[in-house]
């Protein structure tokens, strides 16, 4: 749960009893640097034909209009209008469970925009510790509010920065300035604004991001916590 809920539910039903949030949690020993080994990435970046030295942004989640992919495609296709790309290579990883269409209008929309060497969508990826391990920002554009966004706790468990929209669940799990940034919901301006801004960040900063990412998963988001919190209500409700 998270505190979008929380006042979605306070304000659309008469509810006269305390309730309290309990902050979802992911497993951060299998969201760790620890969990993936040298091997792995180098495998990876070379199945993904990732070329060194790039700064590379992925953008995980499964294949649905949403998720924000359009969004960034558009936002790429401004800064490559500037010339902005010479760096960067990004990934959209998902699974299109089915949704052919929609994959092949994002398919369409690269081609158009002359993005086929900067962008390739990406899937079957078994572990994704690793593909966060390749990465030098996560993005998280969904055009909707997620309850929880997972991507933006998985991506700062892993030590990686995390750009995401400021609507839902992020507004809580990313400290803006200090484990990520938050760009303005479905603004593709600011999203290019940010982008830019975050590729010429220097890498040593974007790891001093990650770390603090780490440690707020840390305090706020495991599994663990999220059981103990759990059982805490349940012996206060005895």
């Amino acid at each position: 749960g998270s505190e979008f809920i929380l006042n979605h539910i306070h304000s659309n039903y008469d509810i006269k009893a305390p309730s309290s949030v309990i902050k979802r949690g992911i497993d951060e020993k299998f969201f760790s640097k620890k969990n993936v080994t040298n091997e792995e990435i180098i495998k990876l970046k070379k199945s993904m034909k990732v070329a060194e030295k790039k700064f590379i942004i992925l953008l995980p989640g499964r294949l649905t209009y949403w998720k924000g992919q359009k969004l960034f495609i558009k936002s790429l296709h401004i800064l490559n209008q500037k010339n902005l790309l010479e760096n960067v290579q990004a990934f959209i990883i998902g699974s299109d469970q089915g949704r052919v269409r929609y994959k092949d209008e994002l398919l369409e929309m690269i081609k158009t925009y002359g993005l086929e060497n900067k962008l390739n969508i990406a899937h079957g990826l078994n572990k994704m510790p690793v593909a966060y391990s390749i990465a030098n920002l996560i993005l998280s554009c969904s055009i909707e509010p997620e309850s929880f966004g997972r991507v933006s706790v998985e991506a700062q468990s892993m030590e990686k920065p995390v750009l995401a929209s400021d609507i839902g669940g992020s507004l809580e799990t990313v400290i803006n300035n200090k484990t990520g940034w938050l760009f303005k919901n479905n603004d593709v301006n600011d999203l290019s604004e940010k982008l830019k801004m975050i590729i010429k960040t220097e890498q040593n900063v974007l790891d001093l991001i990650g770390k603090q990412g780490r440690k707020n998963v840390k305090q706020n988001y495991t599994r663990e916590l999220m059981v103990s919190r759990t059982l805490e209500i349940y012996s206060s409700l005895v």
